[in-house]
């Protein structure tokens, strides 16, 4: 068996005849390279994805709320047709218990952005306070929940 001593000590042998050094450290930088290479594209996926939301600062009671959600992906995961799945909005008034869920209307679609309207339906006349609201998808499979970005008015 050949110990670690021998392999290090023949590498250095090498290193001091003619050309051989260059060789070895243009192999050594080469074989590092690679190897961040293919430790990179393990580790950072093959893409991702991105969201834009619009929603009115307020609404009068009695009247429907509309929001849209645009998503997006970039990189080497392909088209965004069937990446995104299981979108839904919740929300609820500041204050209350639970959330009510609605699904999403698609809206328009390419081949990196897919646009959705959540329309959430008129509060009774005389209702006041903020709606507060989330989105939850799934992008490749990987649960994601976006927070909205700010509350509605109602009133």
């Amino acid at each position: 068996m050949i110990s670690a001593d021998c392999i290090g000590s023949a590498a250095k042998i090498l290193c001091h005849l003619k050309g051989w050094g260059l060789l070895l450290q243009k192999v050594g930088v080469l074989t590092g390279l690679l190897g961040l290479l293919l430790i990179s594209s393990c580790t950072m996926g093959a893409g991702g994805g991105g969201s834009t939301q619009i929603a009115p600062d307020s609404v009068k009671a009695g009247e429907a709320v509309v929001i849209r959600l645009q998503l997006s992906v970039w990189g080497a995961g392909g088209p965004i047709k069937g990446r995104y799945t299981d979108i839904q909005l919740s929300y609820r008034l500041v204050g209350e218990n639970g959330y009510t869920t609605v699904l999403p209307k698609p809206v328009s679609a390419d081949q990196r952005h897919e646009i959705y309207e959540f329309m959430i339906p008129p509060y009774p006349q005389g209702t006041r306070g903020e709606i507060e609201f989330h989105f939850e998808l799934k992008l490749d499979g990987q649960t994601s929940r976006i927070e909205g970005l700010k509350k509605i008015k109602c009133g």
